[in-house]
Protein backbone atom coordinates (compact mmCIF):
# COMPACT_ATOMS: atom_id res chain seq x y z
CA UNK A 1 0.00 0.00 0.00
CA UNK A 2 1.53 3.28 -1.09
CA UNK A 3 0.23 5.20 1.90
CA UNK A 4 2.45 3.34 4.35
CA UNK A 5 6.09 2.28 4.38
CA UNK A 6 6.67 -0.85 6.45
CA UNK A 7 9.96 -2.68 6.76
CA UNK A 8 8.49 -6.12 6.15
CA UNK A 9 11.89 -7.76 5.79
CA UNK A 10 13.60 -5.56 8.35
CA UNK A 11 14.36 -7.00 11.80
CA UNK A 12 15.88 -5.51 14.89
CA UNK A 13 19.16 -7.13 15.78
CA UNK A 14 21.44 -7.25 18.79
CA UNK A 15 20.72 -4.85 21.64
CA UNK A 16 17.89 -3.18 19.74
CA UNK A 17 15.54 -6.17 20.06
CA UNK A 18 16.61 -7.36 23.51
CA UNK A 19 14.29 -6.10 26.22
CA UNK A 20 12.61 -3.58 23.93
CA UNK A 21 9.42 -3.45 25.99
CA UNK A 22 11.46 -3.06 29.19
CA UNK A 23 13.38 -0.16 27.64
CA UNK A 24 10.12 1.35 26.44
CA UNK A 25 8.59 1.11 29.92
CA UNK A 26 11.71 2.69 31.42
CA UNK A 27 11.33 5.61 29.02
CA UNK A 28 7.73 6.17 30.08
CA UNK A 29 8.57 5.95 33.78
CA UNK A 30 11.52 8.36 33.65
CA UNK A 31 10.99 11.55 35.65
CA UNK A 32 11.63 13.84 32.68
CA UNK A 33 9.06 12.11 30.45
CA UNK A 34 6.10 14.50 30.31
CA UNK A 35 4.20 14.07 27.03
CA UNK A 36 2.36 17.25 26.09
CA UNK A 37 -0.80 17.51 24.02
CA UNK A 38 -0.56 20.73 22.02
CA UNK A 39 -3.86 22.25 20.93
CA UNK A 40 -3.80 25.26 18.55
CA UNK A 41 -6.06 28.08 19.70
CA UNK A 42 -7.21 30.74 17.25
CA UNK A 43 -8.11 34.12 18.70
CA UNK A 44 -9.43 37.09 16.77
CA UNK A 45 -11.33 40.27 17.38
CA UNK A 46 -14.56 39.44 15.57
CA UNK A 47 -15.79 42.13 13.12
CA UNK A 48 -19.34 41.38 14.31
CA UNK A 49 -18.49 42.82 17.74
CA UNK A 50 -19.00 46.56 18.10
CA UNK A 51 -16.42 48.24 20.34
CA UNK A 52 -17.88 50.16 23.26
CA UNK A 53 -16.59 52.09 26.23
CA UNK A 54 -16.24 48.70 27.96
CA UNK A 55 -14.60 47.03 24.96
CA UNK A 56 -11.87 49.11 23.25
CA UNK A 57 -10.93 48.88 19.58
CA UNK A 58 -7.37 47.83 20.41
CA UNK A 59 -6.46 45.44 23.20
CA UNK A 60 -3.03 44.62 24.60
CA UNK A 61 -1.48 41.80 26.65
CA UNK A 62 -4.42 39.45 26.23
CA UNK A 63 -4.03 36.69 28.82
CA UNK A 64 -6.01 33.49 28.31
CA UNK A 65 -6.86 31.60 31.47
CA UNK A 66 -8.41 28.12 31.41
CA UNK A 67 -10.41 26.57 34.20
CA UNK A 68 -9.06 23.50 35.98
CA UNK A 69 -10.02 19.87 35.31
CA UNK A 70 -9.56 16.89 37.57
CA UNK A 71 -8.16 14.95 34.61
CA UNK A 72 -5.42 17.47 33.71
CA UNK A 73 -2.64 19.40 35.31
CA UNK A 74 -3.21 23.14 35.48
CA UNK A 75 -2.92 24.66 32.01
CA UNK A 76 -0.49 27.57 31.90
CA UNK A 77 -1.95 30.92 30.83
CA UNK A 78 -1.26 31.95 27.24
CA UNK A 79 -0.38 35.50 26.23
CA UNK A 80 -1.41 37.28 23.03
CA UNK A 81 0.40 40.62 22.67
CA UNK A 82 -2.13 42.59 20.62
CA UNK A 83 -5.50 42.39 18.87
CA UNK A 84 -7.38 45.10 17.05
CA UNK A 85 -10.83 45.81 15.67
CA UNK A 86 -9.49 48.45 13.28
CA UNK A 87 -10.15 47.56 9.61
CA UNK A 88 -6.55 47.98 8.37
CA UNK A 89 -4.83 46.39 11.32
CA UNK A 90 -1.90 44.03 10.83
CA UNK A 91 -2.96 41.95 13.83
CA UNK A 92 -6.63 40.93 13.35
CA UNK A 93 -6.01 37.45 14.77
CA UNK A 94 -3.44 35.40 16.63
CA UNK A 95 -2.61 31.69 16.97
CA UNK A 96 -1.24 30.21 20.17
CA UNK A 97 -0.53 26.64 21.27
CA UNK A 98 -2.10 25.53 24.53
CA UNK A 99 -0.21 22.75 26.32
CA UNK A 100 -2.21 20.06 28.11
CA UNK A 101 -0.69 17.50 30.48
CA UNK A 102 -3.28 14.79 31.11
CA UNK A 103 -3.53 12.89 34.37
CA UNK A 104 -6.09 10.63 32.72
CA UNK A 105 -6.61 10.42 28.92
CA UNK A 106 -10.22 11.58 29.00
CA UNK A 107 -12.04 14.33 27.10
CA UNK A 108 -12.83 17.47 29.04
CA UNK A 109 -14.29 20.95 28.77
CA UNK A 110 -12.41 24.06 29.87
CA UNK A 111 -13.93 27.46 30.49
CA UNK A 112 -11.80 30.22 28.95
CA UNK A 113 -11.46 33.76 30.27
CA UNK A 114 -9.55 36.62 28.63
CA UNK A 115 -8.09 39.57 30.52
CA UNK A 116 -6.45 42.49 28.72
CA UNK A 117 -5.70 46.21 28.79
CA UNK A 118 -6.38 49.12 26.48
CA UNK A 119 -3.93 51.74 25.24
CA UNK A 120 -4.49 53.79 28.41
CA UNK A 121 -3.70 50.84 30.67
CA UNK A 122 -7.26 50.16 31.81
CA UNK A 123 -7.94 46.52 32.65
CA UNK A 124 -10.76 44.40 31.19
CA UNK A 125 -11.94 40.82 31.45
CA UNK A 126 -14.46 38.73 29.53
CA UNK A 127 -15.41 35.06 29.07
CA UNK A 128 -14.75 33.31 25.75
CA UNK A 129 -16.32 30.20 24.26
CA UNK A 130 -15.47 27.02 26.20
CA UNK A 131 -12.70 24.82 24.83
CA UNK A 132 -13.70 21.18 24.41
CA UNK A 133 -10.78 18.78 24.31
CA UNK A 134 -11.89 15.73 22.33
CA UNK A 135 -10.69 12.19 22.99
CA UNK A 136 -9.14 12.01 19.51
CA UNK A 137 -7.01 15.08 20.30
CA UNK A 138 -5.12 13.02 22.89
CA UNK A 139 -3.82 10.47 20.35
CA UNK A 140 -0.02 10.36 20.00
CA UNK A 141 2.30 7.87 18.24
CA UNK A 142 4.33 5.47 20.34
CA UNK A 143 7.46 7.07 21.75
CA UNK A 144 10.83 5.39 21.14
CA UNK A 145 14.29 5.54 22.71
CA UNK A 146 16.66 7.93 20.93
CA UNK A 147 18.83 5.19 19.39
CA UNK A 148 16.16 4.22 16.84
CA UNK A 149 17.32 6.50 14.06
CA UNK A 150 16.12 5.14 10.74
CA UNK A 151 12.55 5.03 9.51
CA UNK A 152 12.75 1.26 9.12
CA UNK A 153 14.05 0.73 12.66
CA UNK A 154 11.30 2.92 14.11
CA UNK A 155 8.60 1.10 12.15
CA UNK A 156 9.88 -2.31 13.23
CA UNK A 157 10.24 -1.21 16.87
CA UNK A 158 6.69 0.17 17.02
CA UNK A 159 5.30 -3.07 15.61
CA UNK A 160 7.24 -5.12 18.16
CA UNK A 161 6.14 -2.88 21.04
CA UNK A 162 2.53 -3.20 19.82
CA UNK A 163 2.72 -6.99 19.88
CA UNK A 164 4.43 -7.17 23.27
CA UNK A 165 2.07 -4.66 24.86
CA UNK A 166 -0.92 -6.63 23.59
CA UNK A 167 0.47 -9.84 25.06
CA UNK A 168 1.17 -8.13 28.37
CA UNK A 169 -2.34 -6.66 28.60
CA UNK A 170 -3.85 -10.06 27.76
CA UNK A 171 -1.78 -11.85 30.40
CA UNK A 172 -2.39 -9.24 33.10
CA UNK A 173 -6.11 -8.65 32.64
CA UNK A 174 -7.13 -11.39 35.11
CA UNK A 175 -4.76 -10.20 37.84
CA UNK A 176 -6.11 -8.39 40.88
CA UNK A 177 -5.93 -4.64 40.42
CA UNK A 178 -5.38 -4.81 36.67
CA UNK A 179 -6.80 -1.85 34.75
CA UNK A 180 -6.30 -3.53 31.37
CA UNK A 181 -9.16 -4.78 29.26
CA UNK A 182 -9.82 -6.42 25.88
CA UNK A 183 -12.93 -5.89 23.79
CA UNK A 184 -14.44 -6.59 20.37
CA UNK A 185 -16.39 -4.03 18.38
CA UNK A 186 -17.85 -4.00 14.90
CA UNK A 187 -18.47 -1.38 12.24
CA UNK A 188 -21.02 -1.96 9.50
CA UNK A 189 -20.41 -0.46 6.09
CA UNK A 190 -18.71 -1.11 2.80
CA UNK A 191 -15.06 -2.02 3.15
CA UNK A 192 -13.84 0.77 0.90
CA UNK A 193 -15.60 3.42 2.96
CA UNK A 194 -14.42 2.02 6.30
CA UNK A 195 -10.86 1.64 5.01
CA UNK A 196 -10.83 5.25 3.78
CA UNK A 197 -12.13 6.53 7.14
CA UNK A 198 -9.63 4.44 9.11
CA UNK A 199 -6.70 5.73 7.04
CA UNK A 200 -8.00 9.33 7.27
CA UNK A 201 -8.19 9.25 11.07
CA UNK A 202 -5.46 6.83 12.08
CA UNK A 203 -2.66 6.91 9.50
CA UNK A 204 0.01 8.22 11.96
CA UNK A 205 -0.68 5.30 14.30
CA UNK A 206 -0.70 2.35 11.89
CA UNK A 207 2.08 -0.12 12.79
CA UNK A 208 1.22 -2.96 10.42
CA UNK A 209 -0.84 -3.48 7.29
CA UNK A 210 -1.41 -6.91 5.77
CA UNK A 211 -4.18 -7.70 3.29
CA UNK A 212 -7.41 -7.46 5.34
CA UNK A 213 -5.75 -6.54 8.65
CA UNK A 214 -4.64 -3.15 9.99
CA UNK A 215 -2.88 -2.82 13.36
CA UNK A 216 -2.99 0.52 15.17
CA UNK A 217 -1.03 1.61 18.25
CA UNK A 218 -2.02 4.84 20.02
CA UNK A 219 -0.17 6.35 22.96
CA UNK A 220 -2.44 8.15 25.41
CA UNK A 221 -0.68 10.45 27.86
CA UNK A 222 0.49 10.25 30.49
CA UNK A 223 1.38 6.51 30.11
CA UNK A 224 -1.48 4.56 28.57
CA UNK A 225 -2.18 2.80 25.28
CA UNK A 226 -4.98 1.96 22.90
CA UNK A 227 -4.21 -0.99 20.61
CA UNK A 228 -6.54 -1.94 17.77
CA UNK A 229 -6.63 -4.71 15.17
CA UNK A 230 -8.99 -4.01 12.28
CA UNK A 231 -10.21 -7.00 10.28
CA UNK A 232 -11.70 -5.57 7.10
CA UNK A 233 -14.45 -7.49 5.29
CA UNK A 234 -16.80 -6.47 2.52
CA UNK A 235 -19.75 -5.37 4.68
CA UNK A 236 -18.46 -5.67 8.25
CA UNK A 237 -15.26 -4.63 10.04
CA UNK A 238 -14.30 -6.35 13.29
CA UNK A 239 -12.07 -4.45 15.69
CA UNK A 240 -10.21 -6.19 18.49
CA UNK A 241 -9.19 -3.74 21.22
CA UNK A 242 -6.69 -3.89 24.05
CA UNK A 243 -5.96 -1.08 26.48
CA UNK A 244 -4.23 -0.67 29.82
CA UNK A 245 -6.89 1.81 30.99
CA UNK A 246 -10.46 0.51 31.07
CA UNK A 247 -11.86 4.01 31.74
CA UNK A 248 -11.33 5.04 28.12
CA UNK A 249 -13.48 2.26 26.64
CA UNK A 250 -16.74 4.27 26.30
CA UNK A 251 -14.82 7.03 24.53
CA UNK A 252 -13.18 4.49 22.21
CA UNK A 253 -16.62 3.16 21.28
CA UNK A 254 -17.89 6.66 20.56
CA UNK A 255 -14.80 7.47 18.48
CA UNK A 256 -15.14 4.30 16.39
CA UNK A 257 -18.86 4.80 15.77
CA UNK A 258 -18.13 8.32 14.49
CA UNK A 259 -15.01 7.43 12.53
Amino acid sequence: NGRFAFARNFTLAGNFSLGLLRRYRSLLESTDFRPVVKIPYYLRYSPSISPTADLPQEVYAVELHLSESEHYEVVLDALVPYLSHLPDTKAPHFNVDLDFLPKQPLPSKFDVNASFTDVAGHSFSCPLAPLRLAFRSLFLPLFLPDDFLTREAKACARKQIFEELWTQIHENRAKTGSVGIESIQTLRGRRGNIEKDVFRCLTPFVVDLQDNFVSVAVFLPPRYHLLMKFQLEEELTRIALATDNWKILPHVSEFLQNI
